[in-house]
This record gives C-alpha cells, structure tokens and sequence, in this order.
C-alpha cells in the first residue's frame, strides 16, 4: 500500500476543507454587524429631512400693455422704475413680479426662459411678433416652486434696456428676508416719456 499517496490525497482534502470554511466565514461575516451581538436588533436610521425637489419657475401672468389697456401695477411704483419685487414663504414658494418691464405695445406674446441654479434665478424675457411701432410697460408674475430658503442673485434680462444701463440683477437672502424689492431707475422710453 501507497502511504504517500494517501497522505498526499488527505492532505489536499484538509487543504480544500480550510479553503472551503475560510471563504464561508469570511461570507457570514460581511453579513452580521461586528459591534452588536446577533440577539440585538440593528437601531434604525434617524429620519432624514425630505429635501425639496428640483426647483422650477414658470411665468404665470402677463399685464399687457398698462397704457393701453388701463391695467394699473399691483404695487405703486413710478413708472421710471423697473423693479422687482419678491415674497417668499416656508413651503419653498417664492413669487415674484418684475413691474415695468418694456415690451412692444401689442405683442402676440410674451415669454420668459428661467435658469436656476443654487446661487442664482437668471430670467431672460421676449416677446413673439410685436407688431405696433411703439413700446410700453408691462408687469409679468412668476411663480417658483422648492426653493431653498437661502441666498440667491436674481437678474432679470428685458428686451429693452440698453446696453449701457444696470441689467435688474440683486442679491436676496431668503433665510433672512422673506419679502422685498428692489429698482433700477430707467430714463429713457419707455419708461419715461419725453
């Protein structure tokens, strides 16, 4: 009898044996919580704050023409004013009104495309087929929905300022404040009439 073959197969048989309870230990232990003994339950996670979703805005009104159509602004602003004004509140909901901003007197229609970011609402207005030879003043309403209570830069870019003049561009803090305005004074048509 071959002693040395039947050591050398024994052998193999322990060596195979340790590999196979190695790797199943090593498996049981990926599952069980080292720091807490199997007869305690696991605690559960705190709860967490559900976070706002994705923040949107949309343009949800449009004066129209306010010398023609007699519509006065919600707020009393000098017509030399392009302002923005602003209230927040705590369910993430800011609404704001960009009062006195210049558009042809008799547009097909007007729009808005908003950019927000987590420091800034860029609003870029226009107009579709304004088709009179003359300009006006408009108030347009904008409702944004899961916005965070904190510090944004607001800019509002119209159709018709010049190059020259200060974009309506301001910086609220909407932790601190939850209601505001701010104005850009506008000396030229068709905010001021010559």
């Amino acid at each position: 009898m071959n002693t040395h073959g039947n050591s050398f197969y024994a052998f193999r048989w322990i060596i195979m044996l340790c590999l196979f309870l190695g790797i199943w230990t090593f498996a049981c232990d990926r599952n069980s919580s080292p720091s807490q003994p199997e007869s305690q339950p696991q605690k559960p996670d705190p709860p967490q704050a559900t976070p706002l979703d994705t923040p949107s805005g949309n343009l949800i009104h449009a004066s129209g023409c306010k010398e023609t159509t007699g519509v006065a602004s919600k707020v009393d602003v000098p017509r030399n004013m392009d302002c923005m004004q602003w209230s927040y509140d705590s369910a993430g909901i800011l609404y704001m009104t960009h009062v006195n901003t210049g558009f042809n007197c008799c547009p097909d229609s007007v729009f808005a495309q908003i950019t927000i970011s987590d420091t800034s609402i860029w609003i870029q207005e226009g107009e579709r087929d304004g088709l009179c030879d003359c300009l006006c003043l408009f108030d347009l309403e904008y409702l944004f929905e899961d916005i965070s209570p904190s510090e944004y830069t607001i800019r509002i870019e119209g159709l018709y300022r010049m190059d020259e003049d200060s974009p309506l561009e301001h910086t609220i803090n909407l932790a601190d404040s939850t209601e505001g305005q701010f104005c850009v004074q506008r000396d030229y048509y068709p905010w001021s009439v010559y």
